[in-house]
């Protein structure tokens, strides 16, 4: 038998995977995208046939150029070249750049390959069933690619020349509308103040509502979720408070209302990153890049494997195999009545509107592998995350808690109060260890309230509450408001909510992205020069187009030649209307022609000191860099120390003698 290839995008699947093909295979990895549109001249303004250039390798700086005549070498003496790339448009078209260096040779011998998880049946079952590259696929990124670069570099050279800022594009200019948005109606926000009658009884420490008066006040609205009585002045609640005494009278204890708890649907790409963001207190980007990991495979017990299945999905199915592997493990473990009884689960269909349906949902690869016996094989925070989607699969399979709901009614001066009772009847997935404490919270016996019997209050006072406005988003919850507006797709989510913040237009204080006066000068600015383009219906319609081009029903070329006219009639009405901030002056004149200077911006987006006399005068300066002294001298040379900044943007204390001298330690050493 001859050598196969497989060519995957991540080095770390190639250990996983080695496990399962044996010696007749070599693997190899692209490092991601191996090619992208030319900086310059990305695509053919008339016929936008793309114009690719190789890219450079993000952690070396160098070109791919060397890995890609690898891979050639590779592919011709190989019999078979599988292209195992990931399963989502963004990897099928990875699998054509590799596809279109080879030459007519070796590209008869590629074969397409895809795996929602990597697991010994997965793989092979995969190179059994090969197919070739999907071209609607591939179409559909090079769409998208296309438009982004095309509302990218027209709409960052606008804001740049006109408004002095660094950059804008199609994907952060709506995440940024939704910040601005609701900056904005913060601002419009009227602040309001209600005052509620705060009542605890020692008996169980049980919190009372109060829920009616005897008489007739002034009430503020209603809140569904806050069941006490609200009232819209403090000196009504001081007057109510007076006439209360401290005892309470039970005058009913309702019958026990039985219940089960919600039903919950199997993790998307946004369900986990918003789990994370509240569970965890951690950052989209943190969890994508820990799922990936889980996904192509972790070491424990002497060797590599993977525990989740693909983690960029909107799709909230799970396989039928899967499902009964999980139930005969509920079975196994907990008994028969733990297992779901909602019939509905089997029946979600695919989404065929939606390219990122095609996958499963989010899933542990096998759920006999708990996290507790993976606790101490995996670092933390792989078994964090995978405790939370094990978890959470779970409890998609598992029969619902019943709960027992009592309502006790009590009296004190004829005001009525209620307070409520919970009593545990089936603990369901509350069994899991993730439940501990709240099974532990639930009583499993009858209320012991009784009518006619009386309970001292333990304490009563009033509490003032104020109206608060929209919360400001968080990264989690900018990603579940981008998902229900149809913006964006599990691969771009985490890159939406955190590319205002790269860019410098938002600003984060206590997990909260608060656009500052930049991002908001911005925004406005594009939307009333681009109505129809910045606003999530537009970026939720191309969307909806680039799955129509997926899917083949549409031409790639025909929906951006329809797109191409109108947005360059916007951008040109825009460079004719859109006030231009004027360049901020220095306060000195130019040394060489004595015209004003003034602070301006290169094409590379940095700012310095230019004549106004542009272009007849072509003086320029550096903007001198503020220099933070350290109250100490460099040991090796006695220069003053000061504070610099690495690469990284990490700071440490170096010699303001380099290059000549390298003396350096970091802030937090001491001086020796």
């Amino acid at each position: 038998m001859g050598r196969n290839l497989i060519i995957v995008e991540s080095p770390n699947k190639i250990h996983t995977i080695s496990e399962f093909v044996g010696k007749d295979y070599d693997i190899m990895a692209t490092i991601g995208h191996i090619r992208e549109l030319n900086p310059i001249k990305g695509y053919d303004k008339e016929t936008f046939d793309p114009n690719w250039t190789v890219i450079k390798d993000k952690k070396t700086n160098k070109s791919k150029s060397a890995l890609i005549k690898d891979i050639k070498k590779a592919a011709s003496e190989a019999d078979i070249v599988y292209l195992a790339t990931d399963p989502d448009r963004e990897g099928e078209a990875i699998s054509w750049h590799i596809w279109d260096v080879l030459n007519k040779k070796d590209k008869a011998k590629c074969r397409r390959i895809t795996f929602n998880e990597i697991t010994k049946p997965a793989v092979l079952n995969a190179i059994e069933n090969y197919r070739e590259i999907d071209m609607n696929l591939v179409d559909s990124q090079f769409a998208r690619r296309i438009i982004d670069r095309m509302v990218g570099y027209d709409l960052s050279t606008l804001i740049k020349n006109k408004l002095k800022e660094k950059s804008a594009g199609r994907v952060q200019s709506v995440a940024l509308l939704f910040l601005v948005d609701r900056q904005l109606e913060r601002d419009a926000f009227v602040k309001s103040w209600w005052w509620e009658i705060d009542s605890t009884l020692k008996f169980q420490d049980k919190e009372l509502n109060l829920k009616t008066l005897p008489y007739q006040v002034q009430a503020y609205e209603s809140d569904s979720s806050n069941p006490n009585f609200r009232f819209a002045r403090k000196e009504d609640a001081e007057q109510a408070l007076a006439k209360l005494g401290k005892v309470f009278k039970v005058t009913n204890v309702s019958e026990p209302k039985l219940s089960k708890l919600d039903n919950y649907k199997a993790i998307t790409t946004d369900k986990m990153l918003q789990l994370a963001s509240l569970q965890l207190n951690w950052k989209p980007r943190k969890t994508t890049m820990v799922a990936q990991e889980l996904f192509e495979g972790v070491e424990f017990d002497g060797k590599y494997q993977a525990l989740i299945s693909y983690p960029r999905t909107d799709s909230e199915r799970l396989s039928d195999e899967f499902i009964d592997n999980t139930k005969n493990y509920i079975l196994a473990t907990y008994g028969q009545a733990y297992i779901t009884k909602n019939e509905s689960l089997d029946k979600t269909q695919k989404n065929k509107t939606n390219v990122q349906d095609a996958h499963e949902a989010i899933r542990p690869i096998d759920v006999s592998l708990t996290p507790s016996s993976l606790k101490d094989k995996i670092s933390k925070d792989c078994y964090e995350l995978y405790n939370l989607i094990w978890t959470r699969t779970m409890i998609v399979l598992m029969a619902t808690p019943i709960i027992n709901r009592y309502t006790i009614t009590l009296t004190n001066n004829n005001f009525i109060f209620e307070t409520s009772h919970k009593q545990l009847i089936f603990d369901g997935y509350y069994i899991l260890p993730h439940f501990d404490k709240m099974r532990k919270s639930l009583s499993r016996d009858q209320s012991s309230f009784e009518v006619n019997k009386e309970y001292d209050s333990k304490l009563m006072e009033i509490s003032e509450h104020e109206k608060l406005p929209p919360p400001y988003y968080t990264e989690a919850s900018l990603i579940v408001a981008l998902k229900d507006a149809g913006v964006g797709r599990p691969s771009t989510y985490s890159q939406m909510a955190s590319i205002g913040v790269e860019r410098g237009y938002v600003n984060v204080e206590n997990h909260c992205l608060i656009p500052n006066d930049n991002g908001i000068l911005v925004i406005q600015s594009l939307r009333k020069a681009f109505p129809d383009i910045i606003t999530p219906d537009f970026t939720a319609s191309m969307e909806t187009n680039l799955d129509k081009i997926a899917n083949g029903e549409e031409n790639w070329k025909h929906y951006l030649a329809e797109f191409a006219p109108s947005f360059k009639s916007e951008i040109q009405s825009a460079r004719e209307n859109m006030e231009k901030i004027p360049d901020e002056p220095v306060g000195r004149d130019c040394p060489e022609c004595g015209a004003p200077l003034f602070y301006k911006i290169n094409r590379y987006k940095s700012k310095f000191i230019g004549c106004s006399n542009f272009p007849q005068c072509r003086h320029i300066e550096n903007i001198p860099k503020e220099v933070k002294y350290v109250d100490e001298t460099c040991p090796e040379c006695q220069q003053p120390l000061v504070i610099r900044k690495s690469k990284k943007g990490q700071e440490f204390i170096g010699c303001s003698g380099f290059p000549k001298c390298h003396y350096m330690r970091s802030l937090d050493e001491k001086k020796s």
